[in-house]
């Protein structure tokens, strides 16, 4: 072991040369399970084949409980690597927890990347390279003024003091060692503990303090995991002087998770509009001025959640129908009569309407508009993302849903149809666009190239040019 260095160095080495002992006697030990069991299940076999006999039946009584010994041992262990924790006792589980850990490893592998050259590299080494390049990017500047930081470092009062830097730098006892370890979950990381939480309100005290800025504890709350216990979720969240929620509701105006009743989460998006529209005294606008506030403000209340996510389509003709029973002057005691559908007032004036939106058709165009900055800029770190995770080995025409995908994606995916039916290939160097898949000649109906039905060759349009004449081969 090592002996060398400093002490995170050292331990460091250790954990590296433990995990490497560790992962050995655990191929030995699991190996050596699964024998087992194979050979008490040929015994078993061997023994039901046999006539009935006192020392045959103790025989299989002791197989069974050894056998149910090595069960119990299989199960612990895939319950530990799928990480689910809602077991208690009585289950068998092992085959559902062993897919599970599969599902959850090959969910978060990263089997790929692409690099500066757009090449989709997929060895470790190339890999590590990629993130620690990026990283090092975002992280780090061009040129630096030395004597420029040394002026603001110097501007900044200190909040330090050398007492606290002592404390800080002092060596764990092994009071907080142990302390930290008996809050671990069996199979999860460290749980959160009451010294972090304190120093982490002291942290945005220190924060306050030095810039001037105040956190807003009474919009601020926290979420915990269903392993902590609620009395100490309440305790916890008194020390960090916010509230405890079941979950986040939204960021910037979004929802942050997305169920399965997506008429619930977006729920808040009628209900903002039906306040508004109850505000409004309908009886003394004209129709030009209802006109103009449901273009203006109805119709553009939930734009931003339109631009991420698809709304529900029920959601969309509630809104449809609080803006036409606005337009048309209904009240809580007598609706009005509606003299043309909301369909057609969505058309355009020149064609009879009134020039609203279809929400459900515009939340399409939006999002179609969001595939389209997919496909246009390839390079930004978004479409990276979604390519890395969704469609690494093919292109966003050809990409599918996915394993757990996010509603984001699957808003995205909705809305490829639409796209794809209003975009054609510009040809370029023309090895990438397909001949009989792919819309590329304006002459031709829905600019398909029609196949012919004994032709068995999938050509690209770069076969169809004498690359020497850069001609079209006749």
């Amino acid at each position: 072991m090592p002996t060398t260095g400093n002490g995170l160095q050292q331990l460091g080495s250790k954990m590296r040369e433990l995990g490497l002992q560790l992962s050995a006697w655990h191929r030995t030990e699991f190996n050596k399970q699964q024998t087992e069991m194979k050979v008490i299940q040929e015994k078993l076999r061997d023994l039901m084949r046999q006539p009935h006999s006192v020392r045959a039946y103790e025989e299989q009584k002791l197989l069974h409980v050894q056998y149910s010994q090595l069960l119990s041992s299989q199960e612990k262990y895939w319950k530990q690597r799928s990480r689910a924790l809602w077991l208690k006792e009585g289950d068998r589980n092992t085959a559902y927890f062993h897919r599970k850990a599969s599902n959850r490893r090959s969910r978060d592998m990263i089997r790929g990347l692409l690099d500066e050259n757009d090449v989709w590299q997929v060895e470790p080494q190339e890999i590590k390279r990629l993130l620690s390049s990026y990283c090092q990017g975002i992280f780090s500047a061009d040129q630096v003024n030395v004597e420029s930081l040394e002026t603001v470092v110097a501007a900044v009062p200190r909040k330090v003091t050398d007492e606290m830097n002592h404390a800080l730098l002092a060596s764990y006892t092994n009071e907080e060692i142990k302390k930290a370890i008996f809050q671990m979950h069996p199979s999860k990381s460290p749980g959160p503990d009451e010294d972090e939480c304190v120093r982490y309100r002291l942290i945005l005290d220190t924060y306050e303090q030095a810039s001037g800025q105040q956190v807003n504890f009474r919009k601020s709350s926290v979420v915990f995991s269903n392993n902590v216990q609620e009395a100490r979720q309440h305790h916890l969240a008194t020390i960090l002087g916010v509230n405890c929620v079941k979950e986040h509701d939204k960021y910037l105006g979004l929802p942050i998770r997305v169920g399965r009743s997506k008429t619930d989460i977006f729920a808040y998006i009628k209900e903002r509009l039906t306040k508004k529209l109850v505000n409004w005294k309908a009886k003394i606008l004209s129709s030009a001025g209802k006109e103009i506030l449901i273009k203006a403000v109805a119709q553009t209340m939930p734009l931003y959640a339109m631009n991420c996510y698809l709304l529900p389509k029920t959601l969309c003709d509630d809104i449809h129908q609080l803006c036409a029973s606005f337009f048309w002057g209904d009240t809580d005691d007598k609706k009005k009569i509606h003299r043309r559908s909301w369909e057609k007032l969505c058309l355009t004036k020149l064609e009879g309407g009134m020039g609203f939106k279809n929400i459900f058709a515009y939340n399409l165009a939006m999002l179609g508009k969001q595939g389209w900055r997919i496909l246009s800029n390839p390079q930004s770190l978004i479409a990276r993302l979604y390519k890395a995770k969704y469609f690494p080995t093919c292109s966003f025409w050809e990409a599918e849903v996915g394993e757990s995908p996010s509603f984001s994606w699957r808003s995205i995916l909705s809305a490829r149809p639409l796209l794809k039916a209003g975009v054609q290939w510009c040809i370029g160097d023309e090895t990438q666009v397909s001949i009989w898949n792919d819309r590329w000649v304006p002459e031709c109906p829905q600019y398909l190239i029609q196949k012919p039905q004994d032709c068995v060759f999938e050509l690209v349009t770069s076969d169809l040019i004498d690359e020497n004449a850069r001609q079209w081969i006749p």
